[in-house]
């Protein structure tokens, strides 16, 4: 099958990465050059490439069109006869590609499906397996309302850790519809004997603040042991993503574009979290809630700053800018360590 070769300035290499996760997930096979120092060796594997793809997506940016890399590669597929779809994110319409269809993205999102519909006319895409379920009936644990499972089918994310790019598969699972509360989290402590810092905000449906990767971690060993047949834990960063994104690699939980009546981040100007419940519009494809903003959630992905136990944590909080509340930003904070903006949920597996 032939493939799609992608060009871009690497100052565009955010949305280029997501295009390209958004061409593989519809069942494209995608080249992406995520290199930076390039050499002669790696000339001849661009040019390599470019001689075989099916398609030649342009990525038309102010930046690119600054790259002598992408010039090139623009010209040798156009003396090739490859089919061009120019995609516009800024700047100005080129010459060179002037009398081409090309697909509007500057609002920040992916092109539209005709796009996709017109890509596959040319190369049609791989049909991929059926996403599976979890084949097990989710866990009724002790914990109070609002409390709900959502049902994670299997399928793949990209990661992201500066210019690293990793196509992660996640296996199905189930995660709770909203972070832990303060009254889910009380049940906990009087169960268990725990002592544990005040929440920073009052109200039964309000998410547990205040609460270290530790802390959480000693939640979730308590509840495998009330449910007895799986393991409750946290969402690694992979399972994290793939419940906020979707199967369309979507910016925000509910879309591409931000919508500040969809979330409590920084831009709402709340100065607390909220009830798990208050931004039902911020819905993810998966039926997850309050995935962006309110409070920042960890994850079970652990790592070391000298000597230091860290953890990772995603979606941004009430204190935080559109930016991190983005499914793709990627924070770390002190395992040990608790504040007033990080919470947690869990999700629920087999063995």
């Amino acid at each position: 099958m032939s493939h799609i070769f992608i060009s871009y300035s690497h100052k565009d290499s955010e949305y280029a990465n997501q295009l390209g996760a958004s061409l593989e997930a519809s069942g494209f096979q995608v080249w992406i050059d995520r290199r930076i120092d390039y050499g002669a060796e790696w000339s001849d594997v661009i040019e390599a490439h470019l001689n075989e793809c099916g398609a030649f997506v342009l990525i038309m940016s102010r930046n690119a069109k600054a790259s002598t890399w992408v010039k090139n590669e623009l010209s040798r597929a156009q003396r090739l006869n490859k089919p061009i779809f120019p995609i516009w994110i800024d700047g100005d319409i080129w010459l060179a590609v002037e009398s081409l269809q090309h697909f509007d993205a500057r609002e920040g999102g992916m092109p539209p499906q005709k796009f996709y519909t017109q890509l596959a006319q040319i190369i049609p895409p791989e049909v991929s397996a059926p996403a599976l379920l979890p084949d097990f009936e989710p866990p009724k644990l002790p914990l109070p309302e609002p409390f709900e499972w959502c049902a994670i089918p299997s399928g793949t994310v990209t990661l992201s850790e500066g210019e690293r790019q990793t196509v992660e598969t996640v296996a199905p699972f189930y995660i709770a519809k909203y972070p832990i509360t303060n009254a889910q989290f009380r049940v906990f402590a009087k169960a268990t004997g725990t002592e544990v810092k005040p929440s920073a905000f009052a109200g039964d449906d309000v998410p547990r603040t205040n609460v270290t990767w530790n802390m959480a971690t000693d939640f979730c060993s308590w509840l495998t042991r009330e449910w007895g047949d799986g393991i409750i834990w946290l969402p690694d960063e992979a399972e994290w993503q793939r419940a906020a994104q979707g199967d369309e690699n979507r910016r925000f939980p509910w879309g591409d574009q931000f919508d500040v009546a969809c979330c409590n981040t920084r831009e709402s100007q709340k100065k607390q979290a909220t009830p798990v419940w208050q931004y039902p519009q911020g819905i993810s494809s998966f039926g997850v809630l309050d995935m962006s903003g309110n409070v920042w959630e960890w994850c079970d992905d652990l790592f070391e700053i000298d000597g230091r136990p860290y953890a990772y944590a995603r979606g941004g909080a009430w204190t935080s800018s559109q930016h991190e509340a983005r499914v793709t930003f990627q924070a770390g904070f002190p395992a040990d360590d608790w504040n007033y903006d990080r919470g947690f949920r869990i999700v629920a597996m087999t063995p």
